[in-house]
């Protein structure tokens, strides 16, 4: 099964994680890309370990785009996410 969660604001990664969550638990492997999320660590980074290998969580964003003080320029952003796509293809 492939979940793709968009949209802006919050609330995202919170449904994504409830799913990941109830699969595991259902005896399911899991494999969450995150697309935006750049090399800061956040509370899911730490937590999805206790549940390796059935989950796991890739970061192959660099931020958010245009808010939060990003300077990268879009192109280096739209590259990484075509990345990050090509590496789900190959995972999926």
């Amino acid at each position: 099964m492939i979940l793709v969660f968009t949209g802006n604001g919050k609330g995202k990664t919170t449904a994504a994680l409830g799913q990941a969550l109830r699969a595991v638990g259902e005896g399911k492997r899991v494999l969450m890309v995150q697309f935006i999320k750049g090399p800061w660590k956040s509370g899911e980074d730490e937590a999805h370990k206790a549940l390796l290998p059935n989950f796991r969580i890739v970061k192959k964003g660099k931020g958010f785009v245009g808010i939060l003080g990003d300077t990268l320029p879009r192109a280096e952003h739209e590259a990484a996410a075509c990345e990050a796509l090509e590496y789900a293809r190959k995972e999926i």
